[in-house]
């Protein structure tokens, strides 16, 4: 292994740097790794003289210092730009524009839902949103809106039995649709502010809890906007994942299961229930294009922040490692010191880190074609070596 992956990964230890020369020996040495972090540093050297920097005559102070720097001037270019309206609403705007080129995702039919709502008569949430009926609530209220509360204000017995609902439902019941942005009119009790929530069965996103003062905080916009890119990565890979294996008779039961948290990584080590089904071959060989494949492999989405964030597309993954210190180029890192009021001794990493090692893990895994993935998938998934450089890349 390299050094810079060594001390960017802040890898103390040979399990590792073993593993990973493993990992090269079963893609015949072609030391991938030093390929790797050729072309990180490329990258990470064009965003330093971004900075007005010159990457041989830097420290990493400097550069963490210029980053701190770089978020507060976009983040009041963006702020300039839309204040004289609502910042919250331009922040709407923003984040729907920026959806417009993403893939729908699976979603219940809204039909299906309110019959659902009606039937099983939510009593707290009908007053909390001040309808007589729950007739006129169906009709006139936010299908979203209506959920949000269900989730944060029935009992547990309710949502238990909302969630009990769609065990049984049919591939027929449920559609696609592009996920959509708006302002939760509900203030959550839960939550102090600055929430973004997500109904999973409407393909919606909420912002709830906002306040125009807040969202001038330094750090803020940017940390929210990452929050979001993040959340739609992971989205669109388990909706993906849930439109490929609709063909299964436990179908339901799959999204169940997938929409308790979109936290999922399509990595080789949760394939297993490939082999489960005995029509694996049709899924092989379906015509699946490059952009979806990017989707189903695990590589992250190709990240675009909007024209106001522009420098910090495709850094998520860059850390910067001058005088053997390391420091992380990704958006949330370097928005969360600001918030926090971290200084460059306590300064974030995490982001970078976690990110960098699934970029690293999957330049291993970049076939041309699907049956190639996951061929090699299941052929390596046992191995133990295998396991633990994949559990180092969450």
């Amino acid at each position: 292994m390299t050094k810079y992956l060594n001390q960017a990964l802040l890898q103390n230890t040979t399990v590792f740097s073993q593993n990973l020369k493993r990992l090269n020996h079963l893609h015949d040495n072609q030391s991938i790794d030093i390929i790797f972090t050729n072309q990180i540093n490329q990258k990470i050297n064009q965003k330093i003289k971004l900075l007005g920097f010159d990457f041989e005559d830097v420290t990493p102070d400097e550069v963490y210092f210029g980053l701190r720097e770089k978020i507060k001037y976009d983040e009041n270019q963006f702020i300039e730009k839309y204040q004289h309206d609502s910042l919250i609403n331009g922040l709407i705007q923003y984040l729907n524009h920026l959806l417009e080129d993403t893939e729908p995702v699976i979603t219940i039919k809204s039909s299906l839902i309110k019959q659902v709502i009606i039937s099983l008569k939510p009593l707290k949430t009908r007053r909390l949103l001040g309808y007589r009926s729950y007739q006129s609530m169906i009709k006139r209220e936010p299908l979203a809106e209506i959920l949000l509360s269900i989730k944060y204000y029935e009992t547990k017995n309710f949502i238990n039995r909302f969630n009990s609902s769609t065990h049984n439902l049919s591939v027929s019941d449920f559609v696609k649709a592009r996920l959509k942005v708006y302002l939760s009119r509900q203030t959550l009790e839960q939550f102090s502010s600055n929430q973004l929530l997500y109904n999973f069965e409407t393909g919606q996103i909420m912002l709830v809890n906002y306040s125009e003062n807040k969202l001038q905080q330094p750090g803020q916009l940017s940390q929210i906007i990452y929050r979001f890119w993040e959340l739609v990565n992971n989205w669109i890979h388990v909706s993906y994942l849930l439109e490929n294996f609709s063909f299964r008779p436990d179908f339901s039961n799959l999204y169940n299961s997938l929409k308790c948290s979109l936290n999922v990584n399509l990595n080789i080590d949760n394939q297993n229930w490939l082999k489960k089904t005995n029509q694996f071959d049709y899924f092989l060989n379906q015509e699946i294009n490059d952009r979806r494949f990017n989707y189903l492999s695990g590589e992250l989405l190709n990240i675009n922040f909007g024209s106001n964030f522009e420098f910090w597309n495709d850094v998520n993954y860059l850390v910067a490692v001058l005088n053997n210190q390391a420091v992380s180029l990704n958006l949330a890192d370097i928005s969360i010191d600001l918030l926090q009021n971290h200084d460059y001794v306590n300064r974030s990493l995490r982001h970078g880190v976690d990110n960098l090692k699934k970029k690293l893990f999957f330049s291993y895994f970049n076939p041309n074609e699907v049956n190639d993935y996951y061929l090699q998938s299941i052929k390596i998934q046992d191995q133990s070596y295998l396991n633990q450089l994949l559990k180092l890349s969450r």
